[in-house]
């Protein structure tokens, strides 16, 4: 017989707040290793958080960044 199967969603594709570098580079269409520099170097000067070893962009924060980088 014929059986329903449910799909369920990936937690790591749904929307989050909080993007790690990978998904916060991949956000802002640039490369993982530019994040790094700009968090090491501060230019730009890109907000995130870090919780221990890791490190957090707000998706929020990325936005009013761009924004402002926009009317440069």
């Amino acid at each position: 017989m014929y059986q329903k199967t449910t799909i369920q969603e990936n937690p790591s594709l749904t929307y989050s707040r909080w993007l790690r570098v990978n998904e916060a580079a991949a956000y802002l269409r640039v490369s993982p290793t530019f994040m790094n520099k700009a968090r090491l170097t501060k230019i730009p000067d890109i907000p995130y958080v870090r919780i221990g070893r890791r490190v957090l962009y707000d998706r929020q924060a990325l936005d009013t960044f761009l924004e402002s980088q926009a009317s440069h």
